[in-house]
């Protein structure tokens, strides 16, 4: 479900309606939930945006599983698809023209392939990737062995060959950063189908003035679903590898993991000296606002991180590896600082704590950045030119 938007996914396709909405669009909106929370939240999501929405429950998951991996397809797709919305579709097809089918992840290709008989040819195709799945899984493997190196492995490689499959049966595809195009472009024999429309920021609610830094007290934050591998693997390498070096100069330091869903190996971190993991949060910006440093130590990442430009916007300077930042259109030692290793988070820190200079700048920096490239309602003006022209 696109609602509410509090995890990168959720939170581009909820702007990218709201802002469609906004220039006139009328938006049928399949989407699977997965629990009754989900079907409670419908009402306040269309409050907010004036959607059609058609929903089913998905259950039994984990039969689903079974089922792919004896079928041959991809987890991703076991998990995701879903009967009655694939029947629901069918149905809209037959009753009703749409300018567009828009299709948020790869996997809900799916739909499209099943049903390309009954899409008009003058109705655009569009297959919104975000970024590069199979690349993702590729990413997992290399970093996990056992049985979860031969699942990540058959996933990605099953991934792939679905995206190859798209250019054939849809009229763009659209990635975050010119880097997922790139990638991308050996898988299609038409280049000029990829488009790069990026994430954005709601700069009206992360509006956190600038903060002195306390020095003694340093305040460090990471944002983020605390399920999802990425992150977990992220705070657990900064809190064993990194932290007890910042200890070492700065005793009196918090460090705030804020996020929905931690894991037990994510929650076993708050046993540490000033390491705090909050869970499900009502309002991040409370957590932006009593930070000084942003941290964001991602070992595997593709597209863009919404956490970097939330950070961004909220007047917090940042520490990146440079996978972090591979979609976002900034520099280093311009808008952020970038490392890699241990001992280069704890120099990086030091700057930051020697040089009050280099903090405003950093982030008067980002700030401009923001305004200047990553509005949602220019991201939503793109995509709505693609529907429109």
């Amino acid at each position: 479900m696109p609602y509410p938007p509090n995890r990168g996914d959720s939170i581009r396709v909820f702007h990218f309606q709201k802002y469609l909405s906004e220039l006139g669009v009328k938006i049928t909106v399949l989407s699977p939930c997965y629990d009754k929370k989900e079907r409670q939240i419908i009402e306040y999501y269309k409050k907010e945006i004036p959607v059609s929405l058609y929903t089913s429950i998905q259950k039994n998951i984990y039969p689903k599983y079974l089922k792919g991996l004896l079928k041959g397809q991809t987890l991703t797709l076991s998990h995701f698809f879903n009967e009655k919305i694939s029947n629901q579709f069918k149905h809209y097809l037959k009753e009703q023209f749409y300018d567009a089918i828009i299709c948020t992840n790869c996997v809900n290709a799916e739909y499209i392939i099943q049903n390309k008989k009954l899409i008009d040819e003058h109705t655009k195709v569009i297959i919104d990737h975000m970024d590069l799945d199979s690349d993702k899984w590729q990413q997992y493997a290399n970093r996990s062995s056992a049985i979860k190196k031969w699942i990540y492995l058959r996933e990605s490689k099953l991934i792939r060959n679905l995206e190859k499959e798209i250019p054939f049966v849809s009229d763009f595809s659209l990635f975050t950063s010119k880097k997922e195009v790139e990638l991308y472009k050996p898988f299609t024999p038409s280049p000029n189908k990829l488009k790069v429309i990026s994430n954005g920021i709601d700069t009206k609610y992360f509006t956190t003035p600038p903060k002195s830094l306390n020095s003694k007290q340093t305040t460090f934050l990471f944002t983020g679903v605390m399920d999802y591998f990425p992150n977990e693997q992220a705070v657990i390498w900064f809190v064993e590898d990194v932290w007890p070096k910042v200890l070492q100069f700065l005793p009196e330091a918090k460090f705030y993991i804020a996020g929905m869903n931690p894991t037990k190996k994510v929650k076993r971190l708050s046993k540490v000296k000033g390491v705090y993991v909050t869970g499900f949060v009502d309002d991040i910006r409370v957590y932006y606002e009593m930070s000084d440093i942003y941290v964001a130590p991602l070992k595997i990442a593709r597209g863009i991180q919404n956490k970097i430009l939330e950070a961004f916007a909220s007047n917090k300077p940042v520490i990146s590896t440079s996978n972090s930042i591979q979609g976002i259109e900034c520099i280093e030692n311009e808008h952020v600082l970038i490392a890699e290793t241990s001992e280069e988070f704890i120099n990086q820190i030091k700057s930051l704590l020697k040089s009050k200079r280099l903090r405003e700048n950093l982030m008067a920096n980002a700030q401009s950045l923001i305004r200047e490239k990553y509005s949602w309602k220019a991201q939503t003006q793109k995509l709505y030119d693609l529907i429109a022209n």
